[in-house]
């Protein structure tokens, strides 16, 4: 008895759900009908200003959600770059002052587990922070470093233009086009004779090219 009182009384609500639906449903098109019909029956200047205020609204409301789309972007580039900012720094500072130029700067040079323990930290923040070329950047410094010098100029140059490439990835991440800068432009900051050294990395760029076809 109370399955079969339950039934109608499910039945009952679906009817009275059905019947308010199906009401809402005719009323909203018999106003919708009558605004047609209203619109029809004005003046074409009343209908032309209706159109405009329309399309000046519409216009509006989209202007104001592409407003607020761009300034999340750009609320979200403003944090990407805050954060990314001091892993760069962290990185190049390291590299120079810790590895490359300690001794002309009266620092420690970093020993090997220094170094290993300094890149482990920073892929942490790189894989989260870092721009795609800046990855890619610093994976081919790192390989090139694992892998060892193989220039013809002198030990370690290969590995130099190897981070000048790193460190132009940085800049375009940051926002610098590097507009006019050439290989060994950054390198020529801090070692003078770096141009004697362009042509002998150059060849073997162009023999890895010509290997990798």
């Amino acid at each position: 008895m109370d399955r079969i009182r339950t039934t109608l009384t499910t039945i009952v609500t679906l009817a009275i759900l059905l019947s308010v639906l199906v009401g809402a449903l005719w009323l909203l098109y018999i106003v919708l009908r009558a605004a047609f019909n209203a619109v029809i029956g004005m003046e074409s200047d009343i209908v032309a200003a209706l159109v405009t205020v329309s399309v000046t609204g519409l216009l509006s409301v989209l202007s104001l959600v592409l407003s607020k789309r761009m300034e999340v972007r750009a609320a979200i580039n403003r944090d990407l770059r805050e954060r990314k900012l001091p892993v760069y720094e962290k990185l190049i500072s390291f590299m120079f002052q810790r590895v490359m130029f300690a001794d002309k700067l009266g620092k420690k040079r970093a020993d090997d587990a220094e170094v290993m323990k300094f890149m482990a930290d920073v892929v942490d923040e790189l894989i989260v922070w870092g721009a795609d070329g800046v990855v890619k950047g610093f994976v081919d410094f790192r390989m090139g470093a694992v892998k060892g010098d193989n220039s013809e100029a002198s030990p370690g140059v290969e590995l130099l233009f190897l981070y000048e490439k790193l460190l132009f990835e940085i800049r375009k991440d940051l926002g610098h086009d590097n507009k006019g800068m050439g290989q060994g432009t950054l390198l020529r900051l801090f070692i003078n004779d770096v141009d004697k050294y362009l042509p002998s990395i150059k060849k073997g760029v162009a023999s890895a090219n010509t290997n990798k076809t």
